[in-house]
């Protein structure tokens, strides 16, 4: 005990403070409230969030309206549709193709409406590999130069259709 009117050691007044004066483990530093932090972090997220989509790249421009769209000029930048049904039959867009000859012809036709149209081939997971390949190298004797592969994309884990 400290006689009356005699100072006492801050030390000796501290909660959980032993004998002597210190604390148990050291004497302890100012904590940190990280709430405020974690609020303002949220709230900048939020605003990233909003305004991310509504950025957009080049100068704002307001391009003039038409009345009269050209119909010739939409279908001319689509791809042409190749497709090899289940069954070996060949298809350029809706148009069934009997023989090799025609399959050479139709893509010349294609491509004359646009010369810069790629080519897609579609075909069935079970047709024959030789047939697709086959049909790829009369698309690339008919003139073609970008053949894609349509593919359907198996989700990871997915056991492979029979």
């Amino acid at each position: 005990m400290t006689p009356v009117g005699a100072a006492q050691s801050p030390a000796a007044s501290w909660p959980g403070s032993g004998r002597g004066g210190a604390p148990k483990g050291g004497p302890r530093g100012p904590e940190i409230n990280i709430t405020p932090l974690v609020d303002v972090v949220l709230v900048l997220l939020i605003i990233f969030m909003v305004i991310a989509p509504q950025m957009q790249s080049g100068q704002p421009v307001a391009t003039p309206d038409v009345s009269h769209p050209d119909a010739e000029a939409k279908g001319q930048f689509d791809p042409i549709t190749v497709s090899v049904t289940r069954d070996g039959t060949v298809w350029i867009e809706k148009e069934r193709i009997d023989g090799s000859g025609e399959l050479e012809a139709g893509i010349k036709a294609a491509r004359a409406l646009g010369p810069d149209r790629k080519i897609v081939l579609q075909a069935d997971r079970n047709v024959r590999f030789r047939t697709v390949r086959s049909v790829f190298a009369r698309c690339q004797s008919a003139g073609a130069t970008g053949i894609a592969l349509k593919v359907t994309t198996r989700p990871v884990g997915a056991e492979e259709p029979g």
